[in-house]
C-alpha cells in the first residue's frame, strides 16, 4: 500500500471533503450545486522518496442563458511506498520492522520507522529495538528503544519515531547520502529493513518539494 500526502500547490479546488476513501475537491456552481472532482488514490505507487503526481481538477456548468462556466484547479501529491520485514521467523510471534518513508521536506532529511511484536506463546518474552539515521556529513542519530517484557499469550510491544536531520536548503550540486536502520529484536530473532549502505537513498535540489 501507498502512504498518500496531499501538497496543495494552488489553492484548493473548492473545499475537500474524505468519503468513503476518495479526496472529493468541490466547488459551489449556481443556485449553490456542488459540483464534485474526485480522484481514487489505491491505485498509485510510490518508492521511499516520495513519487510525485500532478491531478486537475475541472467542473463545467451550462447556464440557462447556454453559456458554460468551468472552474479549474491542479494540486499536486505524493505516493510513499513503505518497506517492510514481517517475516515469520520465530514461532508463536509475530514482528514487524517498517520504514514508512525516507524523505526532504526542503529542510530536513527525515525517516518515519516503526516496530511492532505481538506474543502469542504461553511464555513472556523480551523484545527491544533500534533505530538509526545517517546522513553524509552529520551526525549519526540513534534512538536505542527500551527492552520491555510481553506478557504471555497477547502481550505486544510497539514503537514509532521520526528521525529528522537538519540540513537546510539543498542547493545546486549539492548531494546527501541517507541510510536508514529499523531494527527488532524478539530473541534469537530480529526483524530488519533499511537502506544497503552501498546504494544510499540521494537528495539533491531536484528533490526540494
Amino acid at each position: 500500500f501507498a502512504v498518500i500526502v496531499i501538497e496543495e500547490m494552488e489553492p484548493s479546488f473548492g473545499e475537500k471533503e474524505d468519503r468513503s476513501g476518495y479526496l472529493y475537491h468541490y466547488t459551489t456552481l449556481g443556485n449553490g450545486v456542488k459540483t464534485y472532482a474526485f480522484n481514487d488514490f489505491t491505485g498509485l505507487y510510490g518508492d521511499l522518496k516520495g513519487t510525485k503526481y500532478t491531478i486537475t481538477a475541472k467542473a463545467w456548468i451550462l447556464e440557462d442563458d447556454g453559456e458554460f462556466f468551468s472552474a479549474t484547479k491542479t494540486y499536486t501529491i505524493r505516493a510513499y511506498q513503505p518497506v517492510s520485514d514481517d517475516d515469520d521467523k520465530l514461532p508463536g510471534v509475530y514482528g514487524l520492522a517498517r520504514l514508512f518513508r525516507q524523505y526532504y521536506d526542503g529542510a530536513n532529511i527525515t525517516i518515519n520507522c516503526y516496530i511492532l511484536a505481538h506474543n502469542k506463546t504461553n511464555n513472556e518474552r523480551k523484545a527491544s529495538g533500534k533505530f538509526k539515521h545517517e546522513v553524509s556529513g552529520f551526525p549519526v542519530i540513534e534512538r536505542n528503544q527500551p527492552e520491555e517484557i510481553m506478557t504471555a499469550n497477547g502481550g505486544s510491544y510497539s514503537k514509532s519515531d521520526s528521525l529528522p536531520q537538519p540540513v537546510g536548503t539543498i542547493g545546486p550540486g549539492d548531494r546527501y547520502e541517507s541510510v536508514a536502520y529499523v531494527r527488532l529484536v524478539v530473541k534469537p530473532a530480529n526483524w530488519f529493513v533499511g537502506t544497503d549502505p552501498e546504494n544510499p537513498v540521494t537528495f539533491t535540489d531536484a528533490d526540494t518539494p
